[in-house]
């Protein structure tokens, strides 16, 4: 399987606990006042990839982000930033 993770926490968040590198998945820092410049972006991904994670520190914002722009669809998911692989 393949997974992508949108890390929505601002650019000083990130710097404090990141992803590392693998090739299992794909991740992205989108802060979350630009997802919805990018929602159309993030669901064409789904063609690529089989689930997308928002991810955030502890999953508020995250489900506040999946709630407004991604309701809809069943493989964009929410998860907290320390159950995902860093």
């Amino acid at each position: 399987m393949k997974y992508l993770f949108i890390d929505i926490r601002k650019s000083d968040e990130v710097y404090s606990k990141h992803f590392d590198q693998s090739q299992d998945y794909s991740f992205y820092n989108i802060p979350m006042n630009m997802i919805r410049f990018n929602a159309q972006t993030i669901i064409k991904h789904l063609d690529y990839v089989d689930e997308i994670y928002i991810v955030c520190q502890s999953s508020s914002r995250s489900q506040f982000i999946k709630n407004k722009y991604f309701n809809n669809y069943k493989r964009i998911k929410v998860s907290l930033l320390h159950q995902t692989q860093v």
